[in-house]
């Protein structure tokens, strides 16, 4: 640039030959943040202090398949324990079974009993209640021997009983304090043979009862 200062004037000129000012441009670089197919992925590791599903144990439970009915009356119990279970089982009526996880004994006589049931060192129990008593057999032929079918129960519970042929026509219904059937159905004898019964009962705390059994008619 060239100033004439001989005019006495302040005009500048710019010399059109002057190289025009060069602008500088940074080019930016993306950089790819994503790893490479050869990048190696570590596997996540375990905290060593957390169980794994199979070392949690379940804190045992006595199950009863029922707790109240008529003799004879079968009961089974077992735990909610898997695999190799040592469970000693006393039905208080002087059966026991250590074998496995289950066991079961059929009580013939009315009573209250308490089961029992040792895994190592913890003690399990129950209470079961046998209410009352349904012959398994009876022979109605007139010998004064065991002639009647006589349901014994419990004073202070409630008791239903319904028997049945083996083609399920009813043949008898009894209710009350005292309950038998002579093994006839209207006014004739009953044929001779296996019979089958629903028993309902109430017991003086609200329980209900509610049972299926054989019995058999001899002649």
């Amino acid at each position: 640039m060239t100033g004439d200062f001989g005019k006495g004037q302040g005009e500048s000129t710019i010399d059109k030959d002057s190289p025009s000012p060069i602008s500088t441009v940074k080019n930016t670089v993306a950089t790819n943040t994503m790893p490479s197919s050869n990048t190696i992925v570590g596997e996540p590791k375990v905290n060593p202090s957390i169980p794994s599903p199979t070392d949690i144990k379940v804190n045992p439970v006595l199950i009863l398949s029922t707790t109240g009915g008529f003799a004879p009356l079968t009961v089974t119990a077992l735990t909610n324990q898997t695999g190799n279970v040592n469970a000693i089982f006393d039905f208080g009526d002087g059966n026991s079974n250590s074998i496995g996880s289950t066991a079961s004994t059929t009580y013939n006589d009315p009573g209250n009993y308490t089961i029992t049931c040792r895994i190592d060192d913890i003690l399990l129990n129950q209470k079961v209640t046998v209410f009352g008593k349904v012959p398994t057999a009876f022979s109605p032929n007139g010998d004064g021997i065991n002639d009647q079918l006589t349901i014994s129960k419990d004073a202070d519970i409630e008791v239903e009983i319904r028997i049945f042929n083996r083609y399920g026509k009813l043949m008898f219904t009894g209710k009350g304090n005292n309950i038998s059937w002579d093994g006839t159905f209207e006014g004739r004898n009953a044929e001779a043979g296996t019979y089958l019964y629903d028993i309902f009962a109430t017991s003086e705390g609200g329980k209900t009862i509610k049972q299926k059994g054989t019995l058999h008619l001899f002649r």
